[in-house]
C-alpha cells in the first residue's frame, strides 16, 4: 500500500486536473465559441432594426470582454 506523500499528491491532482479539463473544454469550446456564433448570428438575423442589433451586440462584445470574469 502506497505511503501517505503518495495519497496526499494523489488529493491533490485529481481536483487540478479537474478543474484543467473544465477550463479546455467547456470554457474555449463552449463558451468561447458559444459568444462568437451568437455575435455573428445577431448580425446575419433578418427582419430586426439595426437599433436593437447594435443593443443586443453591445451586450454579447461586452461578455465576450469580460470572459474571464465569467464561473
Amino acid at each position: 500500500m502506497p505511503n501517505w506523500q503518495v495519497w496526499t499528491f494523489i488529493v491533490f491532482c485529481i481536483p487540478a486536473l479537474y478543474y484543467s479539463i473544465d477550463y479546455l473544454a467547456y470554457r474555449k469550446y463552449h463558451l468561447k465559441d458559444g459568444n462568437i456564433a451568437r455575435i455573428i448570428g445577431t448580425i446575419k438575423v433578418p427582419g430586426i432594426p439595426a437599433e436593437q442589433k447594435m443593443d443586443m451586440l453591445e451586450k454579447l462584445v461586452k461578455e465576450s470582454e469580460n470572459f474571464n470574469a465569467r464561473i
